[in-house]
């Protein structure tokens, strides 16, 4: 395709174009529609000769002058654009950040609130429990004594469960018995 505006090109400057025999095996994979057209023998159009127009030194200061103030506001403009899109930017990015500011804030104020609101109940219960033992005193002893005594029940199940083991065992007890004390020797 590149090949067919590049001889496109040459044939509208009047140059000698390929054949399109030719053309087509150069290119390789172009088309009859992508083959330009042979040669027709017009003639080249000639250049417009270009002529010098004398103006004078004022007229070429004057468009200058204006040249050079059409890009001043040209550059006036895009600046102002630029610095109105960057303020904007600024504005967005400061924004967020104050959001993020106030959001981290307030989850740390929520925070502290949770803990505090832990604490406080861990407290009144503690006081609650002290309150309540001091208040049912009599109570609280009893209980504290009852407990007491189921651990000592336990412990002397235990301790009599061992000794009618070795009652029942007492031949097998009086030979180790016997083993131990010569053990130790």
């Amino acid at each position: 395709a590149a090949a067919a505006a590049r001889a496109a090109a040459r044939a509208a400057n009047g140059e000698a174009a390929l054949s399109p025999t030719f053309a087509s095996s150069a290119v390789g994979s172009a088309s009859a529609a992508d083959t330009p057209p042979a040669f027709t023998g017009a003639p080249r159009q000639p250049r417009p000769s270009v002529q010098p127009s004398v103006r004078s030194f004022e007229e070429v200061i004057a468009e200058k002058k204006k040249r050079e103030a059409d890009v001043t506001d040209e550059a006036r403009a895009a600046a102002a654009a630029a610095k109105s899109a960057s303020r904007e930017t600024e504005n967005a990015v400061a924004a967020a950040f104050a959001r993020r500011r106030r959001r981290v804030a307030s989850s740390r104020a929520f925070e502290a609130l949770r803990l505090h609101a832990a604490a406080e109940t861990r407290t009144r219960r503690v006081l609650m429990r002290a309150a309540a033992r001091m208040q049912h005193r009599c109570v609280a002893s009893a209980l504290d004594a009852w407990f007491e005594n189921v651990a000592d029940a336990k412990r002397l199940r235990v301790v009599a469960a061992r000794v009618a083991g070795k009652w029942r065992n007492a031949s097998v007890a009086s030979a180790f018995s016997s083993w131990r004390v010569a053990w130790r020797r």
